[in-house]
This record gives C-alpha cells, structure tokens and sequence, in this order.
C-alpha cells in the first residue's frame, strides 16, 4: 500500500507543477462514450487534448468537431473545442503519448465469453502507452477510465506500461483510476 500511496502523491505534485504554468495536456486513448465526453469536456474546462482511436472515421468526425457517437450537447463541445484549437484527435497512440503529460485510458472493455471483463483492449493499449514511454523523459500519469474489475490499474495497466517502457511506477509514471 506504501507504493500506491507514494505514487500518487506523485502523480498529484507533477500535474500540480504543470498546471502552476499551464494546465496539462491530455490525451484520450479510445473515442468511444467515455472518451469522446471525456475529451469534449474537459477542452471545456480549457485543457488541450489529443483524442486516440483506431478507427479513422471517429479520429475524422473528432478533428472536424462532430460528435463521432449520439450524445446531448457532445457535437456542441467537440466544436468548440476544435474552434479554439484546443482539441486535435489522431491514430497515433505513441505521438499522442509522446506530446501530452496525462493520458486517459478509455478503451472498450467487453464480456468475455466466460463471462469475466476482456482485457485485452486495455492490455494493448497499455503496452502501446509504455512503448511511448520509452522515449519520453518527463513525468507521464495514466489514468484508467473504463468499466473494469478492481485491481486493473496496478495489476494489469502498470505492469505492461513498466514493461513495456523499461520505467519505474511512481518514479517515472504514475497510474490512477477514475471510475
């Protein structure tokens, strides 16, 4: 409990530290409900995000302010967004990564045929998060926003973001959950 305690006491003190100067910029890995309102919104609230999806025809409806799902008032916040250069949406995960100091991780997480929560959106994503990682120097928080079962964050998405970055949890990367 020490490291996770310790890691986001970390976390928290390096978004505070960026945001004494400027907010920090969020990407959004998956343009789905969650992510699209995820990134709407908080341009909103005056944050620059890159939104991430692998499917071009979102990225597309993104970049050009059109809500890529049906949801009130999202059209509305995603042009505005875009109108004050504050929204940008890609494929490129690891530019994306490489360019932003926060990442929300808001991928599909769908029923397995055993009934259990599928993972493997989550785990790819990660791996993906950590390869970025690897060329990145500065602080990087990633943040788990998706239906999942409890003990996802540290036990799924930190291991493969510190695998596959070489980095340490709480010294170069913090995780966090936000339900």
């Amino acid at each position: 409990m020490n490291l996770v305690k310790q890691d986001f006491v970390t976390a928290a003190t390096a978004v505070r530290a960026s945001a004494q100067g400027a907010k920090p910029s969020i990407s959004v890995i998956g343009l789905g409900y969650v992510g699209a309102v995820s990134c709407a919104c908080l341009a909103h609230l005056g944050f620059h995000m890159t939104g991430v999806d692998v499917s071009l025809e979102k990225v597309r409806s993104v970049k050009e302010g059109r809500s890529p799902i049906v949801e009130d008032r999202l059209e509305e916040l995603l042009s505005e967004g875009v109108r004050l250069g504050r929204i940008d949406a890609t494929q490129n995960l690891v530019a994306a990564v490489l360019s932003t100091d926060v990442t929300f991780l808001s991928v599909g997480t769908p029923t397995a045929p055993d009934g259990s929560c599928d993972l493997t959106y989550v785990r790819q994503a990660s791996r993906a998060i950590g390869q970025a990682l690897a060329m990145k120097d500065a602080f990087h928080v990633v943040v788990l926003r998706c239906s999942v079962p409890p003990g996802t964050t540290l036990d799924c998405v930190a291991v493969e973001v510190a695998a596959a970055s070489g980095k340490t949890l709480g010294v170069d990367f913090g995780v966090a959950f936000n339900p």
